[in-house]
């Protein structure tokens, strides 16, 4: 039940980190890089703690929303990897000795393009595992507040 708790507290941490990333006209570029350093440690601490799921990706049968579900994450991870690399490389602020090691263009290029995509790639993987949040949540709302949980419901799209 801990480990629950801790990845759901590391799951909304996740979702602040984004928000304040793709706001860079407000974090500035020193906040940006040091905010895109925390999400990274924050995503490296997910994929140990859902560590169980790389280990099941070769047991079980894949059914159509099994594999989805694993091309996005799949996607997901890889093109997270990819902006944080490009990000390093436009270091100036928070790992300045690691920058530089592609074209400064190309860097930019590709991390804008990578993040976006990252973006799009987080709302499907939270979108997929909406039906698994929530069933932990209806019972509880449905006897505090019926019409909490439907709201909830009909906006997740069940």
């Amino acid at each position: 039940m801990r480990s629950n708790r801790v990845k759901h507290i590391l799951d909304v941490l996740l979702g602040i980190g984004l928000l304040l990333l793709m706001s860079y006209q407000v974090t500035g570029e020193a906040g940006h890089e040091w905010t895109g350093i925390g999400m990274t440690v924050l995503m490296i601490l997910h994929q140990i703690l859902n560590r169980k799921w790389y280990a099941a990706l070769v047991k079980g049968r894949y059914t159509p929303l099994r594999t989805v579900q694993t091309a996005v994450n799949a996607a997901l991870v890889i093109c997270f990897v990819l902006t944080a690399l490009c990000g390093v490389n436009m270091s100036v602020h928070a790992v300045p000795f690691l920058s530089e090691f592609m074209r400064a263009s190309l860097g930019r290029r590709l991390h804008l393009t990578l993040s976006h995509w990252c973006f799009v790639l987080m709302g499907l993987h939270l979108g997929l595992h909406i039906p698994a949040m929530l069933k932990g949540v209806r019972k509880p709302m449905a006897r505090r507040a019926g019409w909490c949980c439907s709201v909830l419901a009909a906006g997740a799209g069940l």
